[in-house]
């Protein structure tokens, strides 16, 4: 394994910034849209995407486009980091970094193609724009002409490599990536520092993030459990070389992947037996690191996430005790003290229908959708006929309809980004029994943002009384649905 750790080595080129240049700012983006009116009706915002590697979300921002096509929209950002730029469907990455005064314009009809920057980061992003054009034609000589050519052959190499063989296919691919990205630095003279920072953080850590990834990827692509695959200790040898107390590579959403995936890592020598106090614990055993703070503040927001109050009250201790980040713990403590009010307010008023005045667009949405199936208990499941994980949850929810045939339960689905033709057939090939919506690019943008749906499947549960009980629920085929729902059938 030397000699891939060797080669992983390469070109990382990631001191050019101290963690002194971490500050926090509000980043204020607007601009202009050509050709605005011809669809307007159906895409009448832009999106902003932003990655919070504190919580392990993503975390969308709506900015509504005036009638004229000028947009403007801005948020308080600490470091400079990489942010999805959506409109009408199509996704582009852009740069950002406090305190910046940026203009973005894109022609409505050429989104992708057409973006251009001014004032503060129009360098960094120019740069950025004409890397990924040189990249993306480099990966076509290598890979093949279709767009996911060069992702689909590692995918190959995750199937069918063992470990050793995986971990020198990455090696071979990051030295190429490399040192075609070092040829196009001496070739292009005057390039951002933040750009060329930037790039050498997201090549080197998107080959951290996948190394970690193969561990659960491949006996899940062969059919086995992930206990089934132990990777050699060898195999880890990449971990030593992983910059841990760098808070500046966080700009780059691949350090972000690989701290989510890191805990594996930190995991692998626990009993299968292990508690989830154990499991908090051995994050909070860590030496003190920007990592460590991470991973703890992330154990919290996952705690959250899945509902488990106590366990997160547990883990919010060891992260007042261990986590050095002062921002970190007082965004940590607001996210448990929200989710702890919510909780209170929803048990508060379960005896009683309480009725809210929608306050959004995306709340009178809501509202009138199910406002159609009153003093029922509706699992609400957003999916397209091009999401590959939406359909092969499927079978799981028609044995989850069948569970509850003949009770109050109803299950709707809404349809994004889908072509109506293909949604109508894809409803029919796959036998999904159920209400019914295809929700437009405007509509489907604004429950985005309302629930904060990065991607999707994403699955909602709402109760008798038309509140949502949890907006992020379980998947059909998750054991632990059926008796949460069979509680707010009882609960009148």
């Amino acid at each position: 394994m030397k000699n891939i750790l060797s080669l992983l080595l390469l070109f990382t080129g990631l001191t050019a910034f101290s963690q002194t240049s971490i500050k926090t700012d509000s980043v204020y983006i607007s601009g202009k849209i050509e050709n605005y009116a011809r669809y307007k009706d159906s895409a009448n915002s832009v999106q902003f995407i932003v990655n919070d590697i504190v919580l392990g979300t993503q975390v969308t921002h709506r900015a509504k486009i005036a009638d004229n096509g000028i947009y403007k929209f801005s948020l308080l950002k600490t470091g400079p980091q990489d942010v999805y730029i959506q409109y009408n469907n199509e996704l582009e990455t852009v740069i950002i970094a406090p305190g910046q005064h940026m203009q973005i314009d894109f022609d409505a009809s050429k989104f992708e193609t057409s973006l251009s920057f001014k004032g503060d980061g129009a360098k960094t992003n120019t740069d950025f724009k004409a890397w990924k054009t040189a990249f993306d034609t480099e990966s076509t000589r290598l890979y093949g002409t279709q767009t996911v050519a060069r992702y689909r052959a590692m995918a190959t190499h995750i199937k069918d490599d063992d470990a050793d063989a995986y971990a020198k296919y990455m090696a071979m691919r990051y030295t190429a990536d490399s040192l075609f990205l070092a040829n196009y630095i001496k070739q292009h003279k005057g390039l951002d520092p933040l750009f060329v920072k930037w790039v050498n953080t997201d090549l080197k850590y998107e080959v951290y993030e996948n190394l970690m990834r193969f561990v659960w990827m491949h006996p899940r692509y062969n059919g086995k459990e992930t206990t089934d695959f132990t990777p050699p200790e060898s195999y880890y040898s990449f971990v030593k070389t992983a910059e841990l107390n760098d808070p500046s590579l966080s700009m780059a959403s691949k350090y972000g992947g690989f701290l989510a995936e890191y805990v594996r890592y930190l995991l692998k020598d626990l009993p299968t037996s292990r508690t989830s106090k154990d499991v908090t614990n051995k994050y909070a055993a860590q030496p003190a690191s920007f990592a460590k703070d991470v991973i703890l503040c992330q154990r919290v927001a996952g705690l959250l996430q899945a509902k488990k109050m106590d366990i997160a009250k547990e883990a919010l201790v060891a992260v007042n005790t261990s986590v050095t980040n002062a921002d970190f713990k007082n965004k940590v403590t607001a996210a448990y003290n929200k989710a702890i009010e919510q909780q209170t307010n929803y048990q508060a008023a379960a005896t009683a229908k309480v009725n809210t005045t929608p306050k959004t667009e995306a709340d009178s949405l809501f509202a009138k959708l199910i406002g159609k199936y009153p003093n029922k208990v509706v699992y609400i499941d957003f999916w397209g006929t091009w999401c590959g994980p939406c359909r092969e949850e499927m079978p799981n929810a028609k044995l989850l309809r069948e569970k509850f045939e003949g009770k109050d339960v109803v299950f709707l689905y809404l349809g994004v980004q889908s072509v109506e033709k293909d949604w109508k057939a894809m409803i029919a090939k796959l036998d999904i029994k159920g209400e019914h919506y295809l929700l437009n690019n405007n509509e489907y943008a604004a429950l985005a943002e309302k629930f904060q749906i990065s991607g999707i499947p994403r699955y909602i549960l709402v109760d008798r009384n038309g509140r949502v009980f949890n907006d992020n629920a379980k998947r059909p085929g998750d054991d632990n649905l059926k008796p949460e729902i069979d509680a707010l059938l009882g609960a009148k």
